[in-house]
């Protein structure tokens, strides 16, 4: 993202949230080799704890269908993402 004066804005840079060891701990012994070989659902929880920490991992699906007006979707995403950080919530 870039900030009012046009340079990229280094704090909107997502910061690594571990390091190489703990992902390596993580995925020990899940077979990278082709594509749908890892558990899905083992490997969607370490992506949510290596990503979300603590916060509990989601039980149940929103419903919403996010492949209609994407585009818009994600407009709002950014706008609402824009005015937690102004806000301070990032």
């Amino acid at each position: 993202m870039l900030d009012k004066d046009g340079k990229i804005d280094l704090a909107s840079i997502p910061k690594p949230t571990h390091d190489a060891a703990w992902w390596e701990a993580r995925t020990k012994g899940m077979d990278f080799s082709k594509e749908d070989r890892v558990p899905t659902d083992l490997f969607n929880h370490v992506i949510w704890e290596g990503l979300m920490g603590d916060k509990p991992y989601p039980t149940t699906r929103s419903g919403l269908d996010l492949r209609q007006n994407r585009a818009e979707l994600l407009k709002k995403y950014q706008a609402a993402k824009e005015q937690a950080a102004k806000a301070g919530g990032e």
